[in-house]
Parts: structure tokens; sequence; C-alpha cells
């Protein structure tokens, strides 16, 4: 009788055919060359992704530092601007309490401001209308020093040098050693009137036909300097 399927007797197991089980037999490149190369090719693909991500992350570093850089660079400016209008502000205040002071000391507000005193005069004829200009634009400046027509005088006068201040020496020794009641009516005249006394500047030192000598000039003038400088002198 032959015995069917369910009746064969299973192979016994060896210890051997246990251990194969469990650990299978892992395939060689060279008998599985297609599985070394996908292998390679994941490999290298990651490394490739890798690198990628380096780069980006590098690129963004790059721009997030420069991004800090200008915000610091913005933050520096923004605190030097205030630190400027702070500054400008605590000087207004200041110039403004030096006005108030002067003010309440009676002096003239310009005083702070220190304009320049007119050049003296050393009695040359072109130079005079200069020289009572620059004064009349000085004394303007301090109309509290120089309420008086006296206080005029005698800052003029004192700016007076050169063979001009022959001409002025003996008004001012009249007026700086004899009593205003006492004195000549024509220095009285020129100490106390500065109308007079600039005019009397004119006809000392002045030009004394200024329109015939322009004329004069124009007609024997040649034309050596810019039409602006001709302007000015005529």
């Amino acid at each position: 009788v032959t015995p069917s399927n369910n009746d064969k007797i299973a192979a016994p197991v060896t210890p051997a055919h246990q251990q194969n089980a469990a650990n299978p037999v892992t395939p060689t490149p060279g008998q599985h060359p297609n599985l070394a190369q996908e292998i390679k090719h994941d490999n290298r693909s990651s490394e490739s992704s890798d690198n990628t991500e380096i780069v980006q992350l590098r690129e963004q570093v790059t721009n997030m530092t420069m991004e800090i850089d200008n915000l610091r660079q913005l933050l520096q400016e923004t605190v030097n601007l205030q630190a400027q209008q702070a500054q400008n502000s605590q000087n207004n205040m200041q110039n403004m309490r030096n006005l108030a002071h002067s003010a309440a000391q009676g002096k003239d507000i310009r005083e702070v401001l220190k304009p320049n005193p007119p050049k003296p005069f050393d009695g040359t004829s072109a130079k005079l209308p200069t020289f009572l200009t620059y004064a009349r634009a000085f004394i303007s400046f301090f109309p509290t020093q120089f309420e008086n027509n006296s206080n005029k005088f005698i800052y003029i006068a004192g700016r007076i040098r050169g063979t001009a201040a022959q001409w002025i020496q003996p008004i001012m020794e009249e007026v700086t050693t004899t009593p205003e009641s006492e004195l000549s009516a024509r220095t009285y005249q020129l100490y106390n009137n500065y109308a007079v006394f600039k005019k009397a500047l004119r006809q000392a030192f002045g030009t004394v036909n200024e329109k015939s000598q322009a004329k004069r000039k124009i007609k024997t003038l040649k034309q050596t300097k810019s039409a602006l400088e001709y302007g000015i002198e005529f």
C-alpha cells in the first residue's frame, strides 16, 4: 500500500537548517550587480541631498547675519540722530536762557550774537563808504548801548586810525577833557549829532564830487574786470 501525502513522514530538521532560516545568506555584489549599483546610487543621492541642505542653511545664516548687521546699523543711526537732536534742543534752551538773562540785565539781545565791529578807518577815501555802512549795521545791533548820539560818536571815533586819527584827535581830546556844557559849538554838534559827525567825515575824507569822478572813470576806463566788479565800483 502506497502511503498518502498525509502519511508522508516529514524530513527531520537539523540545527543547520534552523540557523540558515534564522540568518538568511546576503547576496554578494558579484551575485547581484544591480543591487550594488542601487545601493551606491542611494548613498550618492543621500550625500547630495545633505550637501544641498548644508548650502541652503549656510545661505540662510548669511542672510540672517546681513539682516542683523543692517538692523544694528539702523539702530546706531537712530541713536546718533536722537543724541544730536537732544544736543540741539539743549543748545537752543541754553541760548534762550542766555537771551532771557541778558534781557533781564538790560542788555541788548543781539549782544549774544556778537557781530563783528567795522574795520578801522585809516583815512582812505575809497574806504569811507564801506566803513560808514558797516558802522551803521553794527550800531543797529545794539540799540540800547547806542541809544544816544554821544555813544555812537565815541565808538566810531575810536575806530579811526592812520592819517584820519590826526583829524579826530583834537576833537576827542576836547570831548574827554572838557565838560559838555563848555564844548565848542562845532565839537558839541559832532558829539551830540551823529548825522553831523558822518557829514564831517565825508567832507574831510570822502570824494568831493563822486558823480563827476565816476563819469570821468567811465570815459577813460578799459574793461579789465568783470561786469559785477564794475557794478560794485560804480
